[in-house]
């Protein structure tokens, strides 16, 4: 199944964005409960691609990633 939507998790975490085969894949947005934030590429339900992450304690990092790890470039 292919689409868009938001997805509510009982970790309290929360998905909007782009899934395909029941995975996040596209672009999207998960906000953990406790106050983290990545925005930006998913493969195949990993943060892959251009995407910002930033921490509760306000850190941020802004760059590559590779299935859900910092790769490449970045800030």
């Amino acid at each position: 199944m292919n689409g868009y939507g938001k997805f509510f998790f009982k970790s309290g975490a929360t998905y909007e964005g782009d899934y395909k085969d029941d995975k996040m894949t596209g672009r999207g947005v998960y906000r953990w409960a406790d106050g983290r934030v990545y925005e930006g590429g998913y493969l195949e339900g990993n943060a892959h691609g251009l995407g910002w992450h930033k921490w509760a304690d306000g850190k941020s990092y802004y760059g590559e990633w590779s299935n859900r790890y910092q790769h490449g470039f970045g800030v």
